[in-house]
């Protein structure tokens, strides 16, 4: 046991003694080459959890609420909408409940027109359930009150520089007035009294009428709607309410916002490739930079370290001494760049997001992640000091001190 504390406090000493005595300039490049490898690191996977994180909160908040449920295998509505609704209320942790009845029709304006998917809603309803209400670019958003009334979402109407402008009605206003020919012949005009802009594609290429005025152009379907949107209480069990809403048995269709999610799962397995890539360069670059650094010292030091040995320096005490040498280096260009990206590139990102088709993407951090990514940086500096030094004291003491 004393034997090895005396390994361990020679290797300090050692240690010590070469980063207060080195090259600054080298010991300055070296953990700055570590600090910008470690943001490397932990930079791209932040962006790609960053664009997984701000496509998830869009479908919920945007498009399905956290549970929704469709009609039935085969059947096209939910019939009595009404005691569903009632129903699904009463169960533990469902907050809002907001009916959609979707709609496939032609819009036509000013000699332009597309087909484009809409949903008849109650406006406070869905307002409890989703943002959209929230997200007025323009005009207002719907009241129960409305008849004739219609809200479009920007790449509808004709978002400047929209990724969907081409297939847009190009430069629908507020007041405007357009005509929805649905798929029965039947044709009406409505007011445009809102324009709504989520920055997110699948959201606003959708179109909301009052469920009413859908009621009175079509009778015979009152009390039927498509699909149920539903919010519940924070923190809720999301499988528990699922479990609950299937013992109603209203569908076979009760699906989570993680299952809407699915488009968002698949292209961010395409980025992880990447960042897998990525990472692991730059680890590679890690340690071959930890690797030359030390071999550069051990060539210069070869006779410096023979003569250690000589006088009884034990080998353990001087291989100690270059891994707590590369360790050093590790730890500081770690620090450094987890400060570095805490004080200046988040905050970088909070004020300017990046700005990509599913919303404002900004950087989101997993504590395992740094952790992960920060014990990789020591190996690779472990590995990186203690091969050159090996193969140095493997040498016989008298060719070392003699340079052969």
């Amino acid at each position: 046991m004393e034997n090895k504390t005396q390994h361990w406090l020679v290797g300090i000493f050692l240690a010590w003694r070469s980063i207060s005595r080195g090259n600054v300039g080298t010991l300055v490049m070296t953990i700055l080459m570590l600090s910008l490898i470690f943001i490397n690191l932990i930079f791209l996977t932040s962006i790609i959890n960053g664009v997984t994180v701000t496509a998830n909160k869009q479908i919920i908040e945007a498009i399905t609420g956290e549970i929704f449920i469709e009609a039935k295998t085969g059947d096209s509505y939910l019939t009595k909408a009404k005691q569903i609704e009632r129903d699904l209320r009463l169960i533990t942790n469902v907050q809002h409940v907001s009916p959609r009845t979707g709609i496939s029709t032609e819009l036509d304006f000013a000699g332009k027109s597309g087909s484009y998917r809409g949903m008849a809603i109650n406006p406070n309803k869905e307002a409890a359930v989703t943002t959209v209400a929230q997200h007025m670019v323009t005009g207002r958003w719907l009241t129960t009150a409305d008849t004739n009334a219609i809200v479009l979402g920007s790449q509808i109407a004709g978002k400047p520089k929209g990724e969907l402008f081409a297939y847009s009605l190009k430069g629908v206003q507020v007041g405007d007035i357009i005509t929805l020919k649905f798929t029965n012949g039947f044709a009406k005009d409505f007011n445009v009294v809102g324009i709504f802009d989520n920055d997110f594609v699948q959201a606003d290429n959708r179109f909301f009428i009052n469920q009413t005025e859908h009621d009175t152009l079509f009778p015979n379907l009152k009390d039927n709607v498509t699909e149920f949107g539903m919010k519940l209480t924070p923190n809720a069990n999301l499988a528990a309410a699922v479990t609950a809403i299937n013992e109603l048995d209203i569908s076979d269709n009760v699906r989570t916002w993680e299952d809407a999610a699915g488009i968002t799962a698949s292209f961010t397995k395409s980025f992880d490739i990447v960042n897998f890539i990525v990472s692991f360069v730059a680890i590679i670059v890690a340690g071959i930079t930890i690797f030359i650094v030390m071999y550069v010292d051990v060539i210069n030091r070869r006779k410096q370290i023979g003569i250690l040995r000589a006088i009884g320096i034990t080998e353990t005490a001087i291989a100690i001494s270059y891994i707590l040498r590369a360790i050093f280096y590790a730890i500081i260009g770690i620090i450094l760049g987890f400060i570095a990206f805490k004080l200046l590139i988040i905050p970088l990102f909070i004020t300017k997001p990046l700005h990509l088709p599913i919303g404002n993407v900004s950087l989101s951090i997993d504590n395992s992640l740094l952790y992960m990514r920060a014990l990789s940086i020591l190996v690779v500096a472990f590995l990186g000091s203690y091969i050159p030094i090996q193969r140095t004291l493997r040498m016989r003491i008298i060719d070392a001190i003699w340079g052969e």
